[in-house]
């Protein structure tokens, strides 16, 4: 027993000389930098052993402290947050090393910033912040979460002024979007804001497993041609602001502008209130050609001041002058109301606000003489009050004013055969 009091004493006599302790089977000295230094070959280090329960009812445990919980099977050390489980690979639980890789071989999920993860990943951080970034020293893609430019969201991208791509099957870049905001389907370089290339078929298509909305570039019928329209047996219709459809292509390719349920009459139908216009071509410098429907009326015509022509295989066969409305058949500038360059055949002509001749049977009417017409004559060639040749030649035939002249020497006619008769009668007398 004195032996054993004396072997103790010399220890503990060389841990305070020496503040060091080497615990080996070869003698050495322990390292300098270490206070205790244990070192075998063939055998390990055993530190306390206790349940959870023990080691949480540890009274003011030191940082630092540590312990291993039989039951989690796991070494813990008491942190300045409480005690913390140092976890490390096993054939059940935690992260394990495969050479210089390192890998989770556990069945439940893993949380970076949560003890409570919900998925197989889940990182909890604060708002605006970045969750995880992929770099390669230049182009880096990340994740954030934040308010961003007065959206606040979750945010998948680059960090750095390059596209974000997306692909499927380890293949090539089937979306990209640019660093400008220009997204691509089909395509690594968009022009627009959304390009989709398409080699041939359709490219965009919107489905609600009944109607099908399309758009379609290809070869048709030997032409290339773009197209946008329904796939399924459906109109398609065109809206603005939400609102009720405003335009409407039926399946039998009937075009309506308004209400898509009237009954079309027509290719292109065209629903307009009274005194509304339907149709418009805008041309260059204001020029205005435009449909109107209004009360009992419709009409088609210019609303500027230009001439309205109707065309026949290229030739201006019917002009309307803008400035007073004249009218030309065949005359691209007519001087007058109504012009006609060739025949005009009809069932009746009706002349209105003509001064009809029968002043000629008043009282006060100054029938000419015989001798003094007949000087007219002998002088100018042509009757009084008639127009010459030369004038007809020259200005045209009056029709209107003409038939009244005319009227009017008939009637002058009938009152020289009058008293001719009278003439006649009293020489017939006189001769009894």
């Amino acid at each position: 027993m004195k032996n054993l009091i004396f072997i103790s004493f010399i220890f503990f006599s060389s841990l305070v000389s020496y503040s060091q302790v080497g615990i080996n089977k070869d003698g050495t000295a322990p390292d300098p930098s270490a206070m205790l230094d244990v070192k075998s070959t063939t055998q390990g280090m055993l530190i306390p052993r206790m349940t959870s329960a023990q080691r949480m009812a540890i009274a003011t445990p030191a940082a630092g402290l540590l312990v291993f919980d039989n039951e989690t099977n796991s070494f813990w050390f008491n942190g300045t947050a409480g005690w913390t489980e140092l976890v490390t690979g096993g054939g059940t639980s935690y992260w394990s090393a495969n050479g210089t890789d390192i890998f989770n071989n556990n069945a439940g999920n893993v949380g970076i910033g949560t003890n409570n993860p919900s998925d197989k990943l889940t990182i909890l951080s604060s708002s605006n912040s970045f969750g995880f970034t992929h770099t390669d020293g230049t182009v880096t893609l990340g994740s954030y979460i934040g308010p961003f430019q007065g959206a606040t969201g979750g945010w998948l991208g680059t960090k750095s002024a390059d596209p974000l791509n997306f692909f499927t099957s380890n293949g090539g870049a089937q979306m990209t979007l640019l660093p400008n905001g220009n997204f691509g389907i089909g395509t690594a370089t968009p022009a627009d804001k959304l390009t989709v290339v398409n080699t041939g078929g359709f490219g965009v298509t919107h489905t609600d497993g009944t109607a099908t909305i399309g758009t379609w570039i290809g070869n048709f019928q030997g032409v290339t041609t773009a197209k946008i329209g329904t796939k399924s047996n459906h109109a398609l219709n065109f809206f603005t602001a939400n609102g009720p459809s405003q335009m409407s292509l039926r399946t039998n390719g009937d075009v309506i502008v308004g209400d898509k349920d009237i009954v079309p009459f027509g290719k292109f139908t065209v629903q307009t209130t009274n005194n509304a216009y339907g149709i418009s071509h805008l041309g260059e410098g204001g020029n205005i050609l435009a449909t109107r429907m209004g009360g009992t009326s419709a009409g088609i015509g210019t609303f500027s001041n230009t001439h309205m022509r109707i065309f026949a295989n290229g030739i201006s066969a019917i002009t309307i002058t803008g400035s007073n409305g004249n009218v030309g058949v065949g005359i691209d500038f007519p001087a007058n109301k109504f012009e006609v360059n060739g025949t005009i055949r009809s069932k009746e002509v009706i002349v209105e606000n003509i001064n009809w001749p029968d002043y000629v049977f008043k009282e006060n009417y100054q029938l000419p003489s015989l001798t003094d017409v007949e000087k007219f004559i002998q002088q100018h060639k042509h009757l009084p009050n008639i127009p010459s040749a030369a004038e007809i030649e020259k200005n045209g035939l009056h029709l209107g004013d003409t038939q009244k002249k005319m009227m009017e020497k008939i009637e002058e006619l009938t009152l020289y055969i009058i008293e001719l008769k009278k003439e006649v009668t009293e020489l017939k007398q006189a001769n009894q």
